[in-house]
């Protein structure tokens, strides 16, 4: 890989991490360790040792900044390790959806018919087609609100894909949509890391489609939007700066090696 294919793989990964503070740390790990495994650096032990020196230190500012919102949230450090283990074992705020009867009677009046208008809403409410709805999440957090509360700004959890599926499915028919997302997921990956033979830009943008299929398990809704300003502003900005400096598109032949 040439230095200047190099550069472009980290302006890449800087663009997509734009996040947020934890979300960033942990798209720039996941990144270290997607590239490492990937089959096309193997045989580049030098730059394989660089990652593998970079990564103890993502892992220690992924888990200092998780900590350290979680101290600054809670009053002791008992309340804060207590609040740590509660969200490993109930999924952090999303219990919300399970245990509360207004999130439970509020949900309770969608159908598998809404699920397409809900996917696809950032796309038709970034065109003013229709208005953007508020996030699962938010209006979780809104319906919790103890009687005569009210904020100003709320900001709720994702909704995950298991919670998805039984909002739009059902109890059954979550089992059977977590199985897609699942297997999407993991198709993607596969289709990854058997790239034998593609362009550094293409490795990034199969890079970054990994990474937004993990969010399918975190938000369905927001994966999209994610995919589509993606695409719509980042991949276009790449192939007139492209164009700019070499003065020509470049098309390389993609292969893949699914036997492995």
């Amino acid at each position: 890989m040439r230095k200047r294919d190099l550069a472009w793989l980290v302006v890449m990964m800087a663009v997509g991490s734009l996040e947020g503070s934890k979300g960033a740390l942990v798209r720039y790990v996941l990144c270290f360790g997607m590239f490492l495994y990937h089959p096309a650096f193997r045989h580049r032990r030098d730059l394989l040792k660089r990652i593998q020196r970079l990564v103890p230190l993502a892992l220690v500012g992924v888990f200092g900044v998780f900590f350290t919102v979680l101290f600054r949230e809670n009053s002791t450090t008992d309340e804060a390790l207590l609040a740590f283990v509660r969200r490993l074992l109930y999924g952090a705020d999303v219990i919300l959806f399970y245990y509360q009867p207004a999130n439970v009677d509020y949900f309770a009046r969608f159908s598998a018919l809404d699920y397409p208008s809900y996917v696809i809403n950032p796309i038709v409410g970034f065109f003013r087609l229709t208005p953007y709805q508020e996030a699962f999440g938010n209006v979780m957090v809104e319906n919790a609100l103890p009687p005569g509360v009210t904020l100003d700004v709320i900001v709720g959890p994702n909704s995950p894909f298991y919670t998805e599926g039984q909002i739009f499915f059902g109890y059954y028919g979550a089992f059977v949509y977590s199985f897609l997302i699942g297997a999407l997921t993991s198709y993607l990956r596969t289709l990854y890391f058997s790239l034998v033979k593609c362009s550094a830009f293409m490795l990034v943008l199969m890079n970054t489609m990994v990474l937004y299929s993990l969010s399918f398990l975190t938000d369905v809704r927001m994966t999209v939007g994610m995919l589509f300003d993606t695409f719509l502003f980042v991949v276009p900005l790449y192939l007139v700066v492209s164009l700019l400096i070499r003065h020509r598109f470049v098309v390389r032949q993609i292969r893949f090696s699914l036997s492995r």
